[in-house]
């Protein structure tokens, strides 16, 4: 399943490495833009309110800069890039003599077995007739995990957007229907007390009050042109 997944995705090893690690990254840039902001809103608190909306606004918009810039300037680590590399490739290619000829051309020095030659001399030189050192194979399963887990990761974070990206398109076409059956205020009063809390609070726009008999609690609605839902009494 983990394939399928990858292969729907357009994941290449190397290439879910360099997501893993960009969203590694992410965790301290999030929290990071987070903290700023919570300390720009304490330090502003006595500001319009459109000021507070727009540092919002621009906090919000630096978390996926900060995935698109890291993603573009993060680089995968060598070791990383050995173990991405598909086990084919590592058995038909390997270094050495071996690379130009098989095994029937190679001119092996068969050691001599006896009582007295322990069996590591045997080894390191089958080793060296045919070009592989102990590095090199203790080393080549050391990061064999990784292209695994950061494949996994970024398949949970692309389905984690895809489902909270369902839940706005949910929530906004929610908003509409409510704004479709919603009856506009008309008390005189009432009215002019949203103005004066308006130009309190530094709103330029007064916004739309109107009364729904959905709703049990005030609800504010919409993005671009907000409206304030009261009960029906």
């Amino acid at each position: 399943m983990n394939d399928v997944f990858s292969l729907w995705l357009g994941l290449s090893p190397e290439m879910s490495i360099r997501w893993g690690l960009t969203l590694l990254h992410f965790l301290w840039q999030g929290a990071l833009v987070g903290a700023l902001a919570f300390v720009a809103a304490k330090l502003l608190r006595h500001q319009a309110a459109v000021v507070r909306y727009w540092l919002n606004s621009v906090a919000l918009m630096a978390c996926p800069l900060c995935v698109a810039l890291t993603f573009a300037l993060v680089e995968v680590p060598d070791d990383f890039r050995v173990s991405a590399l598909p086990e084919s490739t590592a058995v038909s290619n390997p270094p050495g003599p071996m690379a130009n000829g098989d095994l029937a051309s190679l001119d092996v020095p068969y050691p001599i077995l006896s009582a007295m030659a322990p069996a590591a001399n045997i080894t390191q030189n089958l080793n060296e007739a045919t070009g592989i050192s102990a590095a090199t194979v203790s080393s080549e399963p050391t990061f064999q995990w990784l292209p695994v887990i950061a494949q996994w990761m970024t398949i949970l974070y692309a389905a984690g957007v895809f489902f909270f990206l369902i839940r706005l398109g949910t929530a906004l076409r929610g908003g509409q229907r409510l704004r479709a059956i919603s009856r506009p205020m008309s008390d005189s009063v009432l009215l002019e007390l949203v103005r004066d809390q308006a130009k309190r609070i530094g709103l330029h726009i007064v916004p739309v009050v109107a009364y729904c008999e959905r709703i049990a609690v005030p609800t504010v609605i919409g993005v671009l042109r907000p409206m304030i839902l009261l009960p029906e009494c």
